[in-house]
């Protein structure tokens, strides 16, 4: 099966040479790259150009900028493969993760996708595992929920994007969250490759980061998630309707939690946010699910890993107890704001490089995080070294591919000189047939000539005879006339012309 890889690209020169070298990087070569360049003003069109002269598999296409929803638009109108996979320019994937997924979706010829494990990358290496996996099969009920999986995870039919209508450009944030709910709803079967597969770095002041945003965007999918989308034109019978309404609260209240953590984390105060939910509460709100959120959230601004929370604390905590307080109100969740505040620093202690422990309950040893962080390095090592090899690999492919690609072009050229040289004798031939053609109508015009010769000889041959036999019955009628002349003049009583005896 073949891949169509969508790279949508904006002033990404600082990271597009490591998410198209993790392309040429996979072990499964069967596949395209389409790089959209939407609009950009720094050097990732020439950049993208290096790669286009690397390897024959990536095309760039260059458009005004229209967004990211937009670029991944055109790339699905360029794509000439059946499978589809989105790869943001400041992703990037392991060199299995396209022969794994594809050996998934071969297994199975049911599925409609097939997602794998991902995690995030810190400004320093620091990977944070995802711990959380999607179901496979019918993912519709955890879609109507949550975005399940970085965009970069998952394979998925073209046919089927297509159907639902692509990506939706009046999204700023969560598109694809929006496009993996429509695909969904449609009954389509999900499968799961739970190795990591998948890495996206965070970078601070990224523009994914914008709280506001995305907490409006992130709530229109998760109401429309829980109602009917008229978008889909054919959502399965289960699914027509949407999950249960009164489902929402919570999960509103838990994503306003996270995009709270992303303020919290540049240090700017929260509370305006609950305004997006102003009439909405819920008391059964899970203090360690709000700790949870605001905790993973807020260290991606800064790009920082989970253990560095001891040095975002003091920017953060200004601000936390007032946001906290806000939503215990707003929730109507009795002692919210001291339960989320003591899980969020337990959360801290548990992933502190430095040992602090608060209780012995959640005691991590430091031996134990040496140990985690070293299998981490190691695992890192070893993907570099089978990156290293990859590469080396693809290289050497790429030199064949080059080899083979200027033999193919030496086969056209002659093929073109091969192509002149027919057409000259196809123009000689031509000449030799018209020079024929006049040569054989000159025959059929001798012919015809020597035809109406031939007919006029025999007439003349025809008419000589006649004169020949009226002149012999002439000469037949003389003889007689003069033999009978010669009798009379024998006669002894001849008389001549006067009547008068002889």
């Amino acid at each position: 099966m073949n891949i169509s890889v969508i790279v949508p690209a904006y002033n990404a020169e600082d990271t597009i040479l490591d998410t198209l070298e993790s392309l040429i990087a996979q072990t499964y070569p069967n596949w395209e790259a389409i790089v959209v360049d939407d609009g950009s003003t720094d050097e990732t069109a020439k950049l993208v150009g290096r790669f286009v002269e690397r390897d024959t598999r990536i095309r760039l296409i260059r458009q005004p900028n229209g967004g990211e929803s937009a670029a991944r638009n055109a790339g699905i109108a360029h794509a000439v493969h059946d499978w589809l996979l989105f790869l943001d320019s400041d992703d990037w994937i392991s060199p299995q993760h396209l022969r794994r997924l594809t050996d998934e979706l071969l297994s199975n010829h049911t599925l409609d996708a097939v997602h794998c494990g991902s995690a995030r990358v810190a400004l320093d290496g620091t990977l944070t595992i995802e711990e959380y996996l999607p179901p496979s099969g019918d993912m519709f009920p955890t879609l109507a929920r949550r975005a399940a999986f970085p965009i970069h995870a998952c394979i998925v039919r073209k046919s089927l994007v297509e159907a639902v209508g692509i990506f939706d450009p009046s999204f700023q944030k969560s598109s694809d969250w929006d496009l993996w709910q429509r695909i969904a709803r449609t009954g389509a079967q999900f499968g799961a490759v739970r190795e990591i597969l998948a890495f996206y770095r965070t970078r601070p002041n990224s523009v994914s980061l914008d709280a506001h945003l995305m907490l409006e965007d992130g709530l229109r999918v998760l109401r429309q998630g829980h109602a009917p989308d008229p978008r889909v034109k054919n959502p399965h019978a289960n699914h027509a309707k949407g999950q249960p309404p009164e489902q929402i609260r919570t999960q509103e209240f838990y994503l306003l939690s996270w995009c709270a953590g992303l303020l919290l984390g540049c240090g700017k105060a929260a509370q305006s946010l609950l305004e997006q939910i102003e009439d909405d509460n819920y008391p059964e709100l899970y203090a360690d699910a709000v700790a949870q959120c605001i905790f993973e959230a807020g260290v991606l601004p800064t790009g920082r890993a989970l253990h560095e929370w001891e040095e975002l604390w003091p920017h953060v905590e200004p601000h936390l107890d007032k946001f906290l307080a806000a939503l215990e109100a707003q929730s109507m969740s009795p002692d919210l704001a001291r339960r989320a505040r003591n899980s969020l620093l337990t959360l801290i202690e548990n992933h502190s490089i430095v040992r602090r422990p608060i209780t012995q309950k959640h005691e991590l040893t430091l031996q134990k995080q040496q140990d985690f962080i070293a299998e981490l390095r190691r695992d890192k090592r070893a993907l570099d070294i089978e990156r290293k090899k990859a590469q080396k690999l693809a290289e050497d492919r790429n030199r064949d591919l080059q080899k083979k690609q200027a033999a193919i072009e030496e086969i056209e050229r002659a093929k073109v000189a091969s192509e002149k040289d027919l057409e000259k004798l196809q123009q000689i031939a031509d000449e030799q047939q018209k020079s024929l053609q006049a040569q054989q109508a000159f025959i059929h015009e001798l012919e015809r000539d020597k035809l109406a010769l031939e007919k006029e000889r025999d007439d003349q041959h025809h008419l000589a005879e006649e004169r020949q036999t009226t002149i012999t019955a002439l000469q037949g009628k003389l003889w007689v006339r003069l033999g009978l002349r010669l009798r009379i003049l024998r006669r002894p009583d001849a008389i001549n012309y006067e009547g008068k005896k002889e």
